[in-house]
């Protein structure tokens, strides 16, 4: 950095007065100088007594941190002797309630020596961006339920059966071998509907879908099966798996009976679970059926 210390204070003076950051690092990574907008934005404190480094070299990408690693080292491979391009590094964090777009270069004055880094705020630009994905993902989703014949069922939020169809003929694809299965019956729907009315039990087939969205995983996929049926797929997830998420269910249905229920019915659910090849999901749904069935007839006898 010598010519830095050879410049004098003017050019202190003209970095203070721009509009973007500049932190100048030696070899060791302690900080020579950095101006107001890089103090603020990157939370540098630029007291000499405290001898500040910046960590730089974590900050590389890959096969770049290492050229940069041998470059402050002196120690240049014969792979490594190219210049690094310019702006070799760019990313965007978030610091002392900032965006913040950083951009170093390599100092070179016949040798490495160390890096200037230049930093800008863009706070307003990435909130700009985030809103944009924000809006173009809510109209992807409406652009998507229309092209996707209304796979989504209405009254619960989740898939519906047509969306197992596309499963079953192959236009919609899951990354997965083997597939756990859970049918899952609401007991008393039509009690529930003849003495409080269709639209509390439309309230008890809401908080069925929203409990287990909440119970299983991003890949999984819960489904409405029937008018009180539900189907989940669980890809990669085998009997013992399965089990712990009957078990996560029934604990989240119970809280919402204790907490939330207000009405004199119980939310109470009848099961089949079980696992299989994906290539033979229908026979696995067939038995996942049987056995909820069987579950539900036995609830009905105690």
């Amino acid at each position: 950095m010598d010519g830095f210390n050879s410049s004098g204070e003017l050019f202190k003076k003209i970095l203070e007065e721009v509009n973007f950051g500049v932190t100048l690092v030696d070899g060791q990574g302690k900080i020579l100088f950095s101006n107001v907008e890089a103090r603020e934005l990157l939370g540098i404190n630029n007291n000499e007594k405290d001898q500040e480094y910046l960590e730089i070299i974590s900050c590389h990408p890959g096969e770049l941190q290492d050229k940069v690693k041998e470059k402050l080292n002196g120690n240049s491979s014969s792979h490594s002797k190219k210049a690094l391009p310019k702006n070799s590094w760019h990313r965007t964090i978030y610091n002392n309630g900032y965006w913040v777009d950083n951009y170093l270069s390599v100092m070179q004055y016949g040798e490495f020596k160390g890096v200037v880094i230049v930093s800008k705020d863009s706070t307003e630009e990435v909130e700009l961006r985030q809103a944009l994905e924000k809006a173009k993902s809510e109209v992807c989703y409406m652009y998507d339920d229309a092209s996707l014949g209304a796979v989504t069922d209405r009254l619960t939020g989740i898939y519906n059966i047509d969306y197992l169809q596309k499963i079953e003929t192959g236009e919609i694809e899951i990354d997965a071998d083997h597939v756990g299965v859970m049918m899952i019956d609401i007991n008393k729907l039509q009690e529930i509907n003849e003495v409080l009315g269709t639209d509390e039990g439309n309230k008890f087939l809401a908080e069925t879908a929203r409990v287990l969205k909440e119970s299983i995983l991003g890949k999984d996929i819960p489904m409405r099966y029937g008018d009180d049926e539900f189907l989940v797929l669980l890809p990669d997830c085998k009997d013992t798996g399965v089990k712990r998420i009957r078990e996560r269910i029934e604990e989240n249905i119970e809280k919402w009976n204790k907490k939330t229920n207000k009405t004199n019915f119980n939310l109470e659910l009848a099961f089949g679970c079980t696992s299989g090849k994906l290539d033979r999901l229908q026979g696995v749904i067939d038995r996942a059926y049987e056995l909820m069935e069987n579950d539900k007839r036995k609830k009905k006898q105690t």
